[in-house]
């Protein structure tokens, strides 16, 4: 695990308790419903994203093109890691 990962799991459970207030009791919608997306990406992994059209081409039949997006965490360079402990 690198330095950036454990300051950030420091901050993990008031994090996640920080999104669930926000789900319950933010005034505005779309506040609650990022909270809400938040937390269910972090329980259940984040979905990965699709898109699909056609290659219109007038010599030769439409084909759908798929296009799947995910989202890889990056690694931290060691020489940075040591900038997250200092505030």
């Amino acid at each position: 695990m690198t330095a950036r990962s454990k300051a950030a799991q420091t901050h993990a459970k008031v994090a996640m308790e920080t999104l669930a207030v926000l789900m319950r009791d933010a005034s505005s919608e779309s506040v609650r419903l990022a909270a809400a997306n938040a937390l269910l990406d972090r329980a259940h992994g984040k979905a990965s994203s699709r898109a699909v059209t056609d290659n219109t081409d007038s010599k030769r039949k439409p084909q759908p093109i798929s296009i799947e997006v995910r989202f890889v965490r990056p690694e931290v360079p060691a020489a940075d890691a040591g900038r997250l402990d200092q505030g």
